[in-house]
């Protein structure tokens, strides 16, 4: 059986129990993910949704920067074709 790390001691999660998260483009983007030490233990039991709700924001996260960018690269196109004129 895996001991447990102590709960503020955990080299994944820093004691918040859930890991991960990272948005686009950073080479380690993915989502909310339960760690498996203690303190995730406790927080699992206390805030069984968590991970979802994390994941949720960052999903939205992701589409506003994804709309963002559309409205960006079409102010660049908008700006160029005046230029062009």
């Amino acid at each position: 059986m895996n001991e447990l790390a102590p709960i503020d001691r955990c080299s994944r999660c820093h004691g918040n129990g859930i890991y991960g998260g990272h948005l686009p483009p950073s080479k380690y983007a993915g989502p909310w993910r339960w760690c498996t030490c203690a303190a995730a233990m406790f927080r699992r039991e206390a805030e069984p949704n968590a991970v979802e709700d994390a994941n949720r924001a960052r999903d939205t996260l992701i589409q506003i920067g994804e709309k963002a960018s559309k409205q960006s690269n079409l102010k660049q196109v908008v700006q160029a074709a005046i230029e062009d004129d």
